[in-house]
């Protein structure tokens, strides 16, 4: 009880704590929603900008790509010129054999000609046979198609399509709910005229459904066949239509390019008297085929190569394009570094933000439990004071003992009675403190601990510990592992109250430390009986600085405080310190 005004004081001092403590939580929360509004404003513009940078690399991309296309075609084109300049040089060597290279030309012209046209009438023969043979072909593997796909059709168990099918479940599912509405409808107070209408459409709804349920019979599992059979044979009857329009337009358009091939072959009248004319001016002039051969070869080469200038002019104009399309994307990411970096500054001072907002949040919940404790602490000790009234008044008459203690005194204090002494001192408050902590301990199932001292012969003294239930006091030797486990904890922590309180001066307070190896925690029957032990040693966090030893990981993450101890690879062992 003479602690009772510094408790009070103390939490006085919580409570105003825990009110300023719960304003800068709420100015907290308020800051962090202004920020995080802030942030999804510059989000979308840090998009935009990303979305810049995006398009920027893909232009640089193409116009890179594009200076490797005008790089080959500036290699391509001086090519071109080389070969170009070679068949001038090559024109300029036969200028003076023009005459003859132009009759040589010509009859060589006419003669080959004649050549290809004749391979070519040959081919026109041979392409006519076999687009005729493979058209042919195609119909009539089509018609065996059809035939085949009729035959399954046969096989069908049904003559209704999935198209008709579900017309017809559409239609009755309308007559049904017609039949029914009707139905409804003639409950209702009608004129004679309207009734007599409506049941004869509901009649005629009937006669119709019974029709569509006889059609609905004949729907099956192959109605989705049969749509797909039907639908394979027009679709191969109009294959077949389209070959045969293709095989007369094939046969038309070869025997219009035959006749005209022979006609062309007429016309050229290439005969045995000017071939013995171009083998005379051949030997003549032996080395103009050789300058013509050479002219051709060169003729040849340009023409696979064609001119590039058009399109580098086209490249050209397009990278001029591309680097203004940069150019634009440049400037309106000049400004993007500054704010990248005004952004990332933002979310790191958010983030910084909703830390402080957890671990405030944190110190109000640990404020509060702490105000719950000891307020429950002051209640304790406010029902102690008719207790301590009453001791007051038998210390009074202890006082006119003083001769009788006195006696007692010299009677006590030797070998066995100074234990004897203290166990009768001390028994009747360890048994009422420690029956306050199994109370909280068991949730209020057992409050009552008596402790009595007893004879054991040649040991000397000792006491026996008893627990007041409904029928009377049981020995706690009785009681399960659980329930004994939670009567020990109780004792021991009273006799750590009792044993932490000597040699202190009245009026002041020290906080001693007070271990516990694992507290036989595990044998605690149930979770709720753990949680409450635990929550006994945060009430008691007031007396004294508390650390448990314990492998029970659930008890150990409700510490605000915990080293972990764990071997590393060498087997050391290692400790992690978290808050």
């Amino acid at each position: 009880m003479s602690k009772l005004d510094q408790i009070e004081e103390e939490l006085k001092s919580l409570n105003a704590q825990l009110g300023i403590n719960k304003e800068k939580y709420r100015k907290l929360t308020k800051k962090i929603e202004q920020l995080e509004k802030e942030e999804e404003e510059k989000r979308v513009i840090h998009e935009q900008f990303q979305n810049l940078q995006s398009k920027a690399k893909d232009a640089q991309n193409r116009l890179e790509g594009k200076k490797q296309s005008l790089k080959k075609l500036q290699s391509e084109m001086q090519n071109y010129s080389e070969l170009r300049k070679k068949l001038q040089k090559t024109e300029k060597e036969i200028e003076a054999m023009r005459e003859l290279e132009e009759e040589i030309k010509s009859l060589e012209s006419i003669k080959k000609e004649h050549k290809l046209m004749e391979k070519h009438l040959k081919t026109l023969e041979k392409k006519r046979k076999d687009v005729e043979h493979t058209l042919k072909t195609d119909l009539k593997s089509k018609q065996k198609k059809i035939k085949k796909e009729e035959e399954k059709i046969k096989n069908l168990d049904t003559t209704v399509d999935h198209i008709t099918a579900f017309k017809i479940l559409n239609q009755e599912g309308r007559l049904l709910e017609r039949v029914q509405r009707i139905s409804k409808e003639k409950t209702w107070k009608l004129p004679k005229e309207l009734f007599e209408e409506i049941h004869e459409e509901q009649v005629e709804a009937r006669e119709n459904l019974k029709e569509l349920t006889k059609r609905k019979e004949k729907i099956s599992k192959d109605s989705f066949v049969l749509s797909e059979k039907r639908e394979r044979i027009f679709e191969i009857k109009t294959e077949i239509d389209t070959l045969n329009e293709r095989l007369k337009s094939e046969m038309d358009i070869s025997e219009r390019e035959i006749q005209t091939e022979e006609k062309k072959i007429t016309q050229l009248g290439f005969n045995s008297t000017k071939q013995q004319h171009l083998d005379t001016i051949r030997v003549k002039f032996g080395t103009f085929e050789e300058i013509e051969a050479n002219y051709r070869k060169l003729k040849l080469k340009i023409e696979e190569i064609s001119d590039p200038k058009g399109e580098i002019k086209s490249i050209n104009t397009e990278i001029k394009e591309i680097n203004v399309e940069l150019k634009k994307f440049h400037d309106k990411l000049k400004g993007y570094p500054t704010f990248k970096s005004e952004y990332e500054k933002l979310i790191n001072v958010l983030d910084e933000r909703r830390k402080e907002e957890r671990i405030s949040n944190d110190i109000i919940v640990r404020t509060d439990q702490k105000i719950k404790d000891i307020t429950q602490k002051i209640n304790e000790l406010k029902q102690l004071k008719p207790e301590i009234e009453e001791i007051k008044t038998n210390l009074q008459v202890l006082i006119k003992e003083e001769d009788i203690l006195q006696k007692l005194k010299t009677e006590v204090f030797h070998t066995t009675g100074a234990p004897f002494y203290a166990i009768t001192k001390i028994l009747p408050r360890l048994g009422k403190r420690a029956s306050l902590i199994l109370s909280d301990l068991t949730n209020q199932r057992f409050s009552h601990i008596q402790l009595q001292k007893v004879e054991k012969g040649k040991m000397g003294m000792g006491f026996e510990i008893l627990l007041k239930v409904p029928d009377g006091l049981r020995d706690v030797a009785t009681f399960s592992g659980g329930e004994r486990t939670q009567i020990n904890a109780a004792l021991r922590l009273a006799i750590s109250e009792e044993i932490s309180s000597l040699g202190q001066p009245s009026g002041m307070i020290e906080k001693k430390t007070l271990f516990i190896d694992e507290g036989d925690l595990g044998s605690l029957d149930t979770l709720e009986a753990q949680a409450a032990f635990v929550k006994k040693l945060f009430s008691l966090s007031t007396q004294f600085k508390i650390i448990l030893v314990t492998h029970i990981q659930e008890i150990a993450d409700q510490f605000p405080h915990s080293i972990n101890i764990a071997l590393d690879s060498y087997g050391r062992s290692v400790s992690d310190e978290s808050a």
